[in-house]
């Protein structure tokens, strides 16, 4: 794969050919192929080619065409950063050593990101889209770093450009952007809100993938607000809409969360069942941190279970016991009033 993507680009040379004075037609060839490799996740080339862009537009005034190159730079730190710290929870590692560095690379890519958008929006006016997608990068960038307060800051102007614009497409999800941090925050409320207007357009534009994704936020927000009823209307709702789309990981994370607010309910044995099903999608689906997940709730289910059992059975034997005593006192206090009565 990686000898054909090679064989393609130098084709794509071949054809794209241009005289060396050309300055500004060879970076808009650059910045395509930039493009063209941040689209198939080859962040590193991608990034190359706008450096290297940038460098030929030296000494030349800031124009859109720096503008978008910059963009670009910053889009394709910022997409790289996101895929080293998602690789960090998503694999197995043999040591914390490796982890650390990863994870390092990972928040070294975003820091740069950020000072490229920033330096994209020197480049375009407030009412340039590339200011704008800049804006939602950074926002977007700080809420990947834990940066709330900031991202939250950078989301709300965000969507009041996209109201501004008309685009409801990315209302949706700056809404739902707005409604994880503040959950993240601890600000229920607010969080609430968000993901109510998250879940409303995603309705209207017939998203269904973001919808299924509002559903779970709004049960995640129920939960820990401790509404473990109305969590498990939302969740029920998300794994509706995971079947639907055949996203076994959803079903993996709702089969999780029903039992979890089954649990909290003290329906037991109805959380068991869905741990039982988390595990054996796990595996399915090769998901190690699920199914150890699902493994470790179905132990302390079926110890639960067991204690609960106990529990009843003691109670049951508590009752017999008290039962048997009442009768014991009633059948004296019987026998005594019968000897009262003979004597009279």
């Amino acid at each position: 794969m990686m000898e054909v993507a090679g064989d393609y680009y130098k084709e794509r040379e071949k054809e794209e050919e241009v005289d060396d004075d050309d300055v500004e037609k060879k970076v808009k060839q650059y910045h395509r192929r930039a493009q063209e490799l941040q689209r198939i996740h080859k962040y590193n080339k991608a990034i190359n080619y706008c450096q290297f862009s940038l460098n030929l537009m030296k000494g030349k005034p800031l124009n859109s065409l720096v503008g978008e190159l910059y963009y670009t730079l910053a889009n394709s730190y910022h997409r790289q950063g996101k895929k080293q710290l998602k690789g960090i929870n998503s694999k197995e590692k043999e040591g914390k050593e490796e982890e650390g560095e990863e994870e390092k690379a990972g928040i070294k890519s975003l820091h740069i990101s950020l000072h490229y958008y920033n330096i994209c929006m020197q480049c375009s006016s407030n009412e340039a889209m590339m200011y704008w997608k800049s804006v939602e990068g950074l926002g977007n960038v700080h809420h990947l770093m834990g940066n709330y307060r900031e991202a939250i800051a950078y989301h709300g102007q965000f969507l009041d450009y996209s109201v501004r614009a008309g685009d409801v497409e990315a209302q949706q999800r700056t809404n739902t952007n707005l409604g994880h941090a503040y959950l993240l925050l601890g600000e229920a409320k607010l969080s609430h809100y968000y993901h109510w207007e998250s879940l409303e357009l995603s309705i209207y534009l017939k998203n269904h993938v973001a919808e299924a994704q509002s559903y779970y936020s709004l049960g995640a927000l129920q939960l820990l607000v401790q509404n473990h009823k109305e969590a498990l209307k939302y969740f029920k709702k998300h794994l509706y809409l995971a079947q639907e789309l055949n996203d076994k990981y959803g079903q993996c994370k709702s089969y999780w969360c029903i039992g979890k607010a089954l649990t909290s309910l003290g329906h037991y044995k109805s959380a068991l069942l869905f741990a039982n099903k988390q595990f054996l999608l796990a595996e399915e689906i090769c998901d190690y941190s699920q199914c150890c997940t699902a493994r470790k709730n179905m132990s302390d289910l079926l110890d639960a279970i067991s204690k609960s059992q106990k529990k009843i059975q003691q109670s049951e034997v508590g009752a017999t016991g008290q039962k048997r005593k009442v009768q014991r006192s009633q059948s004296s206090h019987a026998r005594t009033s019968e000897r009262g009565n003979n004597e009279m």
